[in-house]
């Protein structure tokens, strides 16, 4: 009889431990760090953005995004053109973004980043914006006295030349470009003087300020950055200040034999039985029914007449007459040499110029300041 109740007695404690034995959940967070035990890295509030990608045309436009969050956060972008309003938020709310019209010539991709304030870097959405290529506008030439050839001057600087020679009446005071490319006032330069009724083209170097110079003086032709034609007011070139210049040198050289297909791009000729020296623009292309042959080295080879050569000017072509020069009062070379000046000094008596005649150019020739030569404008 002992032996039984023994034996339930310990059945029963046996149960009871079973029963009673503490038991353990596994733990998948630390209540008090918010960190995961097995891989101990920070609990993430995730942030969710729609859309995430932005598509946008040249014009631009206003477009909305949709946030959830449970926490705070803040926008940046990567491109001035994207802006967003508001910059800071918390939990879900909206952003606009507004994305500015296209003013370059290619695709424009930017990167919208919506991130927890202050918190987690890695916390964040980026969203992709594209916006297509704009059409570039040209700034608005002078009305009337420019040329729409397009000349590359450096391997980034490009401008287009005045419709005409430079010429200056003095009794009036008015600067003026020739009516016709091909136009030149020759032996009438001969008359140059403070009070002189009629026009004159040839000039001493740097005297825009001082037209009628005839000083035999290389020294009497001073600092050319103050004295440029082009600051004048031009009748006929759009009749405003500091809109023309002259080139330098090394712009002259560069449309001779800088420009790609250089050689291809100019030559002799004669326009109207003047004559002179012909440049292509850069992007030229032959007119239906007219012939040119390049780098020719005699005044005949091209020869156009009026029409011919108001053909040729309409796609942009330019013309140089040999217009001669003038020491003093002296006139000489009229139809037979071209001189025009550069903005480039050498010494106090020399100034560098483009200097032809029949069979000969010098794009960077050297001579007396005081000689009387062409001037043809650019902007």
């Amino acid at each position: 009889m002992k032996t039984k109740i023994y034996f339930l007695s310990m059945m029963l404690m046996a149960l009871c431990m079973v029963g009673c034995g503490t038991h353990t959940e596994p733990e998948t967070e630390d209540p008090k760090t918010g960190t995961d035990p097995e891989t101990e890295t920070p609990k993430k509030d995730v942030i969710t953005v729609t859309p995430m990608q932005i598509d946008a045309p040249a014009e631009g436009g206003e477009y909305t995004l949709e946030i959830e969050s449970e926490v705070k956060w803040s926008v940046s972008s990567s491109a001035s053109w994207v802006t967003y309003n508001p910059g800071v938020g918390k939990n879900n709310g909206k952003v606009t973004v507004i994305v500015a019209k296209s003013e370059v010539s290619e695709v424009s991709t930017a990167t919208l980043t919506i991130g927890e304030y202050g918190g987690d870097a890695a916390n964040k959405v980026e969203v992709k914006i594209t916006r297509e290529a704009g059409t570039i506008v040209e700034p608005e030439l002078p009305k009337g006295g420019v040329l729409s050839g397009e000349f590359s001057v450096s391997a980034d600087t490009k401008v287009h030349f005045s419709s005409g020679n430079l010429q200056y009446q003095a009794s009036t005071k008015t600067w003026r470009f020739a009516e016709n490319q091909y136009d030149i006032i020759g032996e009438d330069n001969k008359n140059i003087s403070d009070t002189y009724d009629g026009w004159i083209d040839l000039f001493g170097w740097g005297t825009g300020s001082n037209p009628t110079l005839t000083s035999k003086l290389g020294i009497d032709y001073g600092t050319f950055s103050i004295t440029d034609w082009g600051v004048n007011k031009i009748s006929n070139g759009g009749n405003t200040a500091n809109q023309w210049r002259t080139l330098a040198k090394d712009e002259w050289q560069y449309i001779y034999s800088g420009r790609t297909d250089a050689a291809s791009l100019r030559s002799q000729a004669t326009v109207n039985n003047v004559p002179g020296y012909i440049f292509l623009p850069d992007n030229w292309s032959i007119p239906s029914g007219m012939s040119f042959t390049a780098d020719a080295n005699e005044w005949t080879t091209n020869t156009f007449s009026v029409t011919g050569w108001a053909t040729m000017e309409e796609n942009g072509a330019v013309f140089l007459p040999a217009a001669g020069y003038r020491y003093g009062a002296d006139v000489s070379r009229v139809g037979s040499s071209g001189y025009y000046w550069s903005s480039t000094p050498d010494d106090t008596d020399f100034a560098y110029n483009l200097y032809f005649y029949s069979g000969f150019i010098y794009p960077q020739n050297s001579y007396y300041r005081s000689s009387g030569q062409s001037v043809r404008l650019v902007r």
